[in-house]
Formats: structure tokens, sequence, C-alpha cells
């Protein structure tokens, strides 16, 4: 019943209502004189100057976007070339603060035992072995990178000696880091 009274409503809106309202809106005006008109007709002339500048402008963008998209890329190929050697891993270089962090990973779901045989190695490759390498502290079954409490898990806190103690080449950051 309720949608049957609205259709007929709408019907009756359509066909008596709306063009009633149309005729009185779209009839024809008699052009005014006057400071108003004067304005407006300033106004749509500006307008009229300003949209025609900025579709030419637009135009002329477009025409000219492959030849700004071409130098763009050949811009990002020289930036690419040139830097590439500067920044093959990062913006700043590692640097030496006296310690490293390592964190060693065995495969998932290894045991805490096979962990402890892996850490026993691994320490023996931290001290003393290691040129440069004061002490080593270990965490078994925790990753530093994950926060994670897991039994193949396992994290090294390597102390080196102080800086003036490692006058060698095999004693300094870059080396000890590239032979752990």
């Amino acid at each position: 019943m309720t949608i049957a009274i609205s259709v007929l409503l709408s019907a009756f809106n359509a066909l008596t209502l709306s063009p009633a309202l149309a005729a009185l809106l779209l009839r024809p005006k008699k052009p005014s004189k006057g400071l108003l008109r004067r304005f407006f007709d300033w106004f749509n002339r500006v307008f009229g100057r300003a949209t025609e500048g900025y579709v030419s402008l637009c135009g002329g963008l477009i025409r000219k976007s492959g030849r700004g998209s071409r130098d763009a890329r050949g811009l990002q190929r020289c930036g690419w070339f040139f830097l590439a050697a500067e920044c093959l891993s990062s913006f700043l270089p590692d640097e030496d603060q006296g310690y490293l962090f390592v964190n060693m990973q065995l495969p998932n779901a290894s045991s805490t035992a096979t962990n402890g045989y892996g850490y026993k190695g691994a320490s023996k490759k931290f001290w003393p072995a290691q040129p440069g390498v004061q002490f080593s502290t270990s965490v078994i079954g925790f990753s530093l990178l994950s926060y994670v409490r897991t039994s193949y898990n396992a994290f090294f806190f390597v102390t080196l000696k102080p800086w003036d103690e490692r006058t060698t080449k095999a004693e300094q950051f870059q080396e000890i880091k590239a032979r752990l």
C-alpha cells in the first residue's frame, strides 16, 4: 500500500508540479541594464579569457609531456649512474661504535640442544679467535631482530677492543664484520 501511494504521488508531481515549476524558472529573461549587469559582463569576459588561457596552457603541457617524461627518465638514469657507486647499500656507512649485535637463526623447529651446539661453534669464532674482539656475550633462545623467544635463535653481543688498541687492519670494524 505504501509503495502504491508513493508511486501515485510521484506520478502526480512529475506530470503537474515539475513542468509548472520548470516553466516559471526557464522563461526568457529580459536583459537588465545598470551597474550589476556591467559587473557581470566584465566578470564573464575575464573568466572566459582565463578559461581560454588555462586550456591553451594545458594543451601545450600535454603536447610537451612526452619530452618532459623522456627528460625525467634521462635524469633518473644519470642519477642512478653517478650515485650507484657511492650508495650501494645505504646512505650512511656503518659506524664503528665498539660493539656488534649478531643474530643467529637455525632452521625452524631446531631444538635447544642443537642451538647450543651452534652457539658453541659461533662463540669460538667471536672470541678469542677474532683479532679485535674483546668479549662476547650471548643469549640462547632469543632473537633481537624480532624480539621472539624460540628454541632456534641465539643473540650475541660482541664487544670490540678499544679503538686505540685496534691498530692493524685486521682489527678494524669493517674487517671484523666481513670475517664474521
